[in-house]
């Protein structure tokens, strides 16, 4: 069984991502480094390496009738989350 789920807020705002897994085995709380190789890779491009997250960005799992939402709640730089 598919799940869509949404992105509210942050660098990801807008994003639908399908997954494979029922909601209630995903994490309440998505931690998702953030890089120029990523946002690019959202936009449709192909995939190429652009070096290291420059951040971390922070999301809450909340469940409605018709599918799941992650709401953003911060960002940090990745040393400060290890």
């Amino acid at each position: 069984m598919e799940e869509v789920f949404e992105f509210f807020g942050g660098p990801l705002d807008g994003h639908v991502q399908t997954v494979s897994l029922p909601s209630d085995e995903l994490n309440d709380v998505a931690a998702i480094p953030v890089s120029q190789h990523m946002i690019e890779m959202l936009s449709g491009h192909r995939w190429q390496p652009k070096g290291p997250a420059t951040s971390i960005a922070v999301y809450l799992r909340q469940d409605d009738g018709a599918g799941g939402q992650y709401h953003y709640l911060r960002s940090s730089k990745p040393a400060k989350i290890a």
